[in-house]
Formats: C-alpha cells, structure tokens, sequence
C-alpha cells in the first residue's frame, strides 16, 4: 500500500481538470476571496479546488488550507449540501473515515438522489469495512451514472473482493469514461496498470502506465507503478532512477517506501536506514496536516524488522481501533507476526484474506501467518494468490521462496527475472 496514500486508494473523480489549470484556478479564487472576504460561495470553492489540488499533488499541506476555507464558507453560507460535499471529500483525502461517513450521511439525507454524497458514502463505508453495503451502493450508483467516479470506484470493490478480470474490465471502462488526454483519465490508467500488475501481467501493467504517464508525466502511481515494472524486469538502476526523480518532486511514504525496500534487497543497510528515515518525515508531514496513515505506516514499519516491530504493532492497534478493514487487519497481523507472536496475529490474518482480496501483500503476510501455525493448506492457497504478483516487495522474495520450497508451492518463472545490463536484483 502506498500514500497515493493512495493514498493507496484514493480514486478519480468525476473532474476532469488539469493539474496546471487547477493551479492557475486557485490563484484565481485567493485573489476573490481577498477581494471580497464574505463571499461565501468563493470560499467553497477555493476549498473544493485545494482538495483537488492535494490529489493530483499528493500534497498534504492543501488540507489545512483546505480546512480553512471550507470553515469560511460554512460561516457564510451555513451547513448546505455543497459545503457537506466539500467536507467529506476534504475528511476522505486525509483518510478521517468516519467523519467523511457523517458528513456523507447527513448529505445523502439532506439530497437523496444527489451523486456527490453517495459517492461518498460508497468511500467511508469501503474504508471502514463494511464492504456489503458498499457493494450495494456502488452498483445502484454505476447503473445511474456510469462514468469514471464510479466505474472506477466499482473496479476497487471487485480488487477487494479477489475478482480481478472484472476489477480490470471496469477500470478500462472508467479509463475511457473520462475525457481524453485528462488529468483524470491519466489517473485511472494508472489504477489500471496496478489491477494488471495484481495479475501478473507486467507487459499489459508497462503499457497502461505508459499511456498514463503520455498524457501526464506527473502522476505519481504511474510512476511508481513504472518503476516497479523495471524492478520485476531486473532493471533496479531504471527503478531506483525513476523512484529518486518522484521522490525529489513528491516525497510520498509509498515512493520512499520502496525505496528503503530496494535497498534492504540489495543488503545496502545505511541506504535502507536513510530511506526510512525520509518515510517517516513523510509520515510526519501528512500526520502534522490532519491526514491519518497508522494503517499504512504499521505495514512501513513492520518490514523493517525487529528493531520496529513495537512501534509497528502500537501503529497497527490505533489504526484497527479506528477501523476493521482487510487492511487494518493485514497490518495487525504483519506487525504481530514481526514481533514473533504468530498465534496471536492468526485471527487478525485470517479476517484480512475473507474475502481473497487481490492484493499480493495481503495475502503473503496471511501465509507466514499461517504457516507459522500449522495450516500449511491455506498458507499454501494464500502464498499461491500472492506469487501472482512476486513483485510487491523485492525484500520479502527471499522469504516467499523459502516457503514455496517449504510448502511445495511451484514458483512462476519470473520471481527471479532476468539481470539487466543497466543494473541488478539481488
């Protein structure tokens, strides 16, 4: 999981503007606002496009910004429908999940028909775990109104529920939803090359990030998703390179993630000690603008071993406090396994792979988990869903295989991918 954090799952919305008209628009409205400081309606909107704007930058210091302003326009124009609307997508991006369900419910109330605030609703109820109502509302909302809000939204609820083919068909639908050479189009291109990559599928997964990064060569999950294809080829200097050149621009925890990641594969100890350092700066910065990440951050700190492996399962009890979700309870699982308490961490894995989720991390933490506590049959079945994608952590692929082995687990040909002259895996 990343912070594009989305972040790992953010997902595209139904604007289509471009990231440089975004910018030239929020000078714009600070310059109305200034102008005519109780103008409500300015002041909703200059919130509405900092929100925006922390999307397609990925930028969390537009939240407090955005905050701000919203606070403003509710002052002025009271609790209306576009002010809720405002807000629950401002508490989404900084992942306040249940104050986004409130603000979503009392707008779906407020407009019942309304697409914005169960759209919404569909986010919060997703991000809590409560997937069946989710399902339900996502589908009802793609037969009103199929276009790339929701088609793509649709496709992430097919990841989590492990059906992949659907997951890919609906995210080229929402590709093809937005309009041409779009900021959003680009977005959902590179949720498709992540849904590919999920498959195993690393040529169909380097095209869908190629088209995106042609139309915008700045959206972050192409980027990454770019680099991890290089990774799976054997091209660490191209990763690495296309990683430092986001990580400068954009310095997301899940970019410096990998990061760190790469260079505990390769036994580089102080690249890897520097690297996390730079995550948890990262993870400072989003905490310090309202954003919650323990989620996130309790899986970073996990895999770097022992020496976090307190810290990891503090992070992981707060954000399972929060909420009980496939990752929440992934996370709980992963920072307990690390502590050595594999009993422990078994119920926690065992929730996170219920509904088979294809998200090859997920599931390889449930097979160490299990493992480690004799039921080598569905640690057999979860190892083999998350060799689907042996890609995710070039760190945990000396592990993976060593279980393989142990398990009788048959390893696709490309764990170990060809060593390429511009760098290599090790």
């Amino acid at each position: 999981l990343s912070l594009v954090l989305s972040v790992v799952f953010a997902v595209p919305t139904s604007a289509s503007v471009a990231s440089r008209s975004t910018s030239a628009k929020i000078v714009t409205l600070e310059a109305a606002v200034k102008a005519a400081p109780n103008d409500g309606g300015s002041w909703l909107a200059l919130g509405s496009t900092y929100v925006r704007r922390a999307f397609e930058t990925a930028d969390p210091a537009f939240y407090p910004r955005a905050d701000a302003a919203l606070v403003r326009a509710e002052k002025s124009l009271g609790r209306s429908a576009e002010v809720l609307a405002a807000k629950a997508s401002l508490a989404l991006a900084r992942h306040r999940f249940s104050d986004a369900y409130s603000l979503a419910s009392s707008l779906v109330s407020m407009r019942p028909t309304g697409l914005d605030g169960r759209v919404s609703l569909f986010d919060a109820n997703i991000e809590l775990g409560h997937y069946v109502a989710a399902a339900d509302q996502i589908q009802s909302l793609v037969e009103q109104r199929p276009n790339v809000a929701t088609l793509s939204r649709l496709s992430y609820s097919r990841q989590l529920a492990g059906d992949l083919r659907s997951s890919e068909v609906t995210m080229r639908e929402a590709a093809s939803a937005a309009p041409a050479a779009s900021f959003d189009r680009a977005v959902a291109l590179g949720y498709l090359g992540d849904v590919l990559l999920e498959g195993g599928r690393l040529d169909a997964a380097s095209r869908a990030y190629d088209d995106a990064l042609r139309i915008d060569p700045t959206v972050a999950i192409a980027v990454l998703g770019r680099a991890r294809v290089s990774m799976a080829r054997g091209d660490v200097k191209s990763a690495t390179t296309m990683l430092d050149r986001l990580i400068d621009r954009l310095p997301l925890p899940g970019a410096l993630g990998l990061r760190a990641d790469i260079a505990r594969a390769r036994g580089d100890l102080a690249g890897a000690v520097a690297a996390d350092q730079l995550v948890d700066a990262s993870v400072s910065l989003f905490q310090a603008n309202g954003a919650v990440v323990d989620a996130e951050l309790a899986v970073f700190l996990a895999d770097r071993g022992t020496g976090a492996a307190a810290d990891a399962v503090r992070t992981a009890r707060r954000a399972f406090a929060e909420r009980q979700t496939i990752f929440t309870n992934d996370a709980m699982a992963w920072s307990l396994f690390g502590m050595g308490k594999a009993k422990e961490a078994e119920p926690y894995a065992r929730r996170a792979i219920q509904t088979a989720p294809a998200v090859a991390s997920v599931r390889w933490h449930a097979a160490a988990v299990l493992a480690a506590v004799g039921d080598t049959t569905t640690a057999r079945q979860e190892l083999g869903a998350a060799l689907r994608n042996p890609w995710f952590s070039p760190s945990q692929k000396p592990a993976m295989v060593a279980l393989a082995t142990t398990l009788n687990v048959p390893l696709p040909k490309d764990v170990f991918p060809p060593t390429s002259t511009n760098g290599a895996v090790s």
